[in-house]
């Protein structure tokens, strides 16, 4: 009788361990997927769409770290955070519709949300590399984190739109990187683009190449779902 209780208790232990772990593991799977952004609908702020982003977009940066910057921010705190490298990242412009952000000291993003009709929104995505002179990439998302053809949306200039008419160009083999900033508006849908390769040639090369070159950005203006140049 005694063998037969001692094989019962351990039996009856085997089986709370299993129910356990089971408990367990399942409460691990709900957190991961509690933890996957869900795709958000309707008119949004900047503030829901940038807390509500997945990791795969912004790698460098945790939610935490995104949330923490929005109450800062709010709390009139400078928001600065230590991001998944140890750097500082800090948000530098918050609104309804934009975010301003430096990611480290050679990267920065910026955010705008752009209505498609009266109850569809996309988000821009500026990506800004600073090498030898600021470079940036255009992305745009839906709010089911799919990214859409920028071709859509946004044709990026080329050197020559940024050339002055009629005039005499000097020799332009020295620029041998095409480079250019774009900006996105806090304040409207407004973008421009600068050409910025002039900022990384030697002081002999960028006198000669300068006069060639408009001085004001090409500006674009969002109208009807799109991008269109102003000029």
């Amino acid at each position: 009788m005694k063998r037969l209780y001692k094989l019962l208790l351990c039996m009856a232990l085997v089986l709370s361990a299993g129910a356990a772990s089971a408990q367990k593991t399942l409460a691990v799977m709900n957190d991961s997927i509690a933890s996957l952004a869900k795709p958000l609908t309707g008119i949004q702020t900047m503030r829901t769409v940038f807390s509500s982003l997945p990791d795969s977009i912004f790698p460098v940066l945790t939610k935490n770290n995104r949330l923490d910057c929005i109450d800062f921010f709010d709390s009139h705190m400078k928001a600065v955070v230590k991001n998944r490298f140890s750097q500082e990242s800090e948000m530098k412009a918050l609104t309804k519709d934009y975010l301003s952000f430096q990611t480290s000291p050679s990267s920065s993003f910026e955010m705008k949300l752009l209505p498609v009709n009266d109850s569809t929104q996309i988000f821009c995505l500026v990506k800004h590399a600073f090498g030898p002179a600021c470079d940036s990439e255009v992305f745009f998302y839906n709010f089911s984190w799919e990214k859409l053809p920028v071709s859509r949306y946004f044709t990026m200039p080329d050197m020559n739109a940024f050339l002055v008419p009629d005039s005499t160009h000097a020799n332009l083999s020295a620029i041998d990187m095409k480079l250019y900033k774009v900006s996105l508006d806090s304040l409207s849908t407004d973008l421009k683009v600068t050409f910025t390769s002039l900022e990384y040639l030697t002081k002999e090369d960028a006198t000669a190449v300068t006069p060639s070159f408009r001085k004001e950005p090409i500006r674009y203006q969002w109208i009807e779902g799109k991008f269109v140049r102003k000029e």
